[in-house]
C-alpha cells in the first residue's frame, strides 16, 4: 500500500476548499450582477434548482425570483415555504415545486414528472444543488 505523506493531503483539502470558495462566489456574482439577465434569457425563462429547500439551492431561488426568473424548486418538502415566499414576495414571477428525493433517481419514471412539467417552458438553466444529509432526518 502506498503510504501518501500528511502535508500533500492537506495541500490538496486546501486546494480544493479555495477552489469551490472560488465557485460559489463566481456563481453569486455571476446571479447578482447589474446585468439584466431577463434582457438576455427573456421573459418567461424557468430556471431549476434541485435541492432548492434550504441553504445554497433556497439563496440562488431566491435572488434568480429577484431578477424575475420563474423557479421550478425540485427537492423536499420545504420547497412549498421558499414557493410561498417567492410567491408572496415577487407576484410576477412564477414558482413551481415537484418534491422529489434523488435518493430514489435510479427508478425507471423518476424524471418523468420534471420532463413532463419543463416540455413546454423555456428552461434557461439548471442548478444542481443535491444533497444528502446524514446527521439528520
Amino acid at each position: 500500500m502506498i503510504k501518501i505523506p500528511k502535508i500533500l493531503l492537506i495541500y490538496v483539502l486546501v486546494h480544493s476548499v479555495i477552489i469551490l470558495i472560488k465557485f460559489i462566489l463566481q456563481s453569486y456574482k455571476f446571479i447578482l450582477s447589474g446585468k439584466n439577465l431577463i434582457d438576455v434569457y427573456g421573459e418567461k425563462s424557468w430556471i431549476m434548482i434541485t435541492g432548492a429547500s434550504s441553504g445554497q439551492g433556497k439563496c440562488f431561488a431566491i435572488q434568480l425570483a429577484k431578477k424575475g426568473f420563474n423557479i421550478l424548486l425540485i427537492g423536499s418538502k420545504g420547497c412549498f415555504d421558499v414557493k410561498k415566499y417567492i410567491n408572496n414576495k415577487f407576484p410576477n414571477v412564477k414558482a413551481h415545486v415537484i418534491m422529489k428525493d434523488f435518493s430514489l433517481a435510479y427508478e425507471k419514471d423518476f424524471f418523468d414528472s420534471i420532463e413532463d412539467f419543463i416540455s413546454d417552458k423555456d428552461v434557461s438553466g439548471l442548478i444542481s444543488n443535491i444533497g444528502k444529509r446524514f446527521a439528520f432526518n
